[in-house]
């Protein structure tokens, strides 16, 4: 990736990461922002969520990688975030119960974010959350946009940079880009 995976966030992750006391990584994948965050952030709490089984198992496999003990303040689900089934689906307030706040939310959870967040809204309307979302679609993009202002956030929105003409990612989307909220 040499860097460039999504470099368009970098600035405001580590901003928004700063501004927070703990972390939930929704759609935690292979655990990247896991390990970066116990890296930057020895000591802070943080919940992955990834029901890939296979995901999880690499998730793992780099936490053990990158830190010789098992960190105590990791919490790995491996099922959903947002309403559903319990034995697979744990509301964000659930997730969230007995983190620090502010919270650094990240959810990259492929065209569900709108869910989550409707689900969510008394929980983030109630906490200074900092959140970093990947919308995928135009109308879950509005529909983010729609609840984050409702429940007090300001939202900016990250478009891709315009390098990304020479330098692509994998993207099959036609409106895939990331929404930064915080209240302020």
């Amino acid at each position: 990736w040499l860097g460039l995976y999504e470099r368009e966030t970098h600035r405001h992750l580590q901003r928004l990461a700063s501004e927070s006391a703990s972390c939930v990584d929704i759609g935690a994948g292979k655990g990247e922002l896991v390990c970066w965050w116990l890296r930057h952030f020895p000591g802070q709490a943080v919940v992955a969520v990834e029901p890939n089984p296979e995901e999880v198992e690499i998730l793992h496999a780099n936490v053990a990688a990158n830190f010789p003990s098992a960190p105590a303040v990791l919490s790995v689900w491996p099922g959903f975030a947002g309403p559903g089934a319990p034995d697979r689906h744990r509301p964000l307030a659930t997730l969230c119960a007995g983190l620090t706040d502010p919270i650094f939310i990240k959810i990259d959870i492929e065209g569900a974010e709108q869910i989550l967040l409707e689900n969510a809204a008394e929980f983030i309307a109630a906490h200074p959350c900092r959140l970093l979302i990947e919308v995928h679609g135009a109308a879950v993009e509005e529909a983010c946009l729609t609840v984050l202002q409702r429940c007090g956030y300001r939202v900016e929105i990250v478009n891709f940079a315009w390098w990304r003409a020479l330098v692509r990612e994998h993207r099959p989307l036609a409106h895939n880009r990331w929404l930064i909220a915080r209240r302020p």
